[in-house]
């Protein structure tokens, strides 16, 4: 019977294994770059310091806290980049990236260059995806560094949309806090952004927050101390106003101004002034002609000859009314006129 010869199964499963990494090790050893365009984020980091605000320079010469750069070329094994393509163009990668108190020579200030592509090869994101930063545009990046002094800073309570709460009172009404010395005392706020839920909850009971002066859209220092926030009693809200020369209307028919003239038998209190109190926005939209026309109304509707007095109608702005931000202090004298007729036209 003739000898059947071994197959070297050994020899045969090294080679397979051999082939295999010489495949894996030259698909690795193959690299490829990419390019992301228009996607990663570079922005001003948190600064240990309070007393350095740091903003980047942006070619207009304005201030920014972040900058979007143009590209970002990454390099790295063909297989990997494959892979991670999807998510770099989808957006579910962070590519937002700081820079941070290292980079920056904080004991200068002033305006100082700062290498981009040393923050983006700082930073391991992309080391730990097992790629390389080759380049990025722009390749550095202009930052402004001031110092800032403590000052006294007034609160002010804002909406969700930015509008100012003035039915609330602050204590203590000023803080401390960092800001930059060369604001003027107009720019020395420290504001409290009440949520919708906040609004609605001071109403009840006071609140506590720490209120911030605002550098620059996502930059603020937050002063030391807390300030207590508390709804205060309408009437408390409201100031008292003398309003002089008053815009008067005179509501009457068609009919009867065709029959008569008006003799106002009091008209200095028809002009006189009129006594409200209301908060001080109530009071400018109440005086401003565009808002308010006629401050006083006189509606005439009864036509008789006789002797006539009536109440004059004081037309507070309605929106004003409702919310209880404006009232008369004083209701004014009541005024007195007649009906005189009109002489008939006779002719030639």
């Amino acid at each position: 019977m003739p000898r059947v010869p071994r197959i070297p199964l050994g020899k045969i499963f090294m080679t397979v294994v051999l082939t295999v990494l010489i495949w894996l090790w030259a698909d690795l050893s193959l690299e490829e770059s990419y390019t992301i365009t228009q996607k990663v984020e570079v922005a001003v980091g948190s600064i240990a310091d309070p007393t350095i605000w740091a903003s980047i320079v942006g070619p207009d010469g304005g201030l920014r806290t972040s900058i979007l750069l143009d590209s970002v070329v990454l390099k790295g094994p063909a297989a990997r980049i494959q892979r991670i393509r999807p998510k770099l163009e989808e957006g579910t990668i962070n590519l937002r990236f700081f820079i941070t108190q290292e980079h920056l020579h904080t004991d200068h200030e002033g305006e100082q260059t700062v290498s981009i592509l040393d923050v983006l090869r700082t930073d391991p994101s992309f080391r730990d995806l097992g790629l390389s930063v080759q380049d990025c545009s722009p390749e550095t990046a202009v930052v402004r560094l001031e110092r800032l002094q403590r000052r006294q800073v007034r609160v002010v309570c804002q909406d969700p949309n930015q509008m100012r709460v003035d039915w609330v009172i602050v204590e203590p009404e000023r803080v401390d806090c960092y800001a930059p010395s060369s604001w003027s005392v107009d720019r020395l706020v420290a504001y409290v952004n009440l949520t919708t839920d906040q609004i609605q909850a001071v109403r009840q009971k006071p609140l506590v927050a720490r209120p911030g002066v605002l550098l620059a859209p996502g930059q603020q220092r937050l002063a030391d101390q807390t300030v207590t926030i508390r709804a205060i009693n309408p009437a408390e809200r409201l100031r008292p106003y003398a309003i002089k020369d008053v815009r008067v209307g005179i509501l009457v028919s068609q009919t009867i101004l065709e029959r008569y003239t008006i003799e106002i038998k009091n008209p200095q209190d028809l002009y006189g002034l009129i006594e409200i109190k209301a908060t001080e926005q109530a009071r400018q939209a109440f005086e401003d002609e565009r808002t308010t026309r006629y401050q006083v109304i006189l509606q005439l509707d009864n036509e008789t000859t006789d002797l006539q007095e009536k109440e004059l109608i004081i037309n507070l702005p309605s929106r004003f009314v409702r919310s209880g931000e404006i009232e008369v202090a004083r209701q004014p004298a009541r005024i007195q006129f007649r009906l005189i007729p009109r002489r008939p036209v006779t002719g030639p």
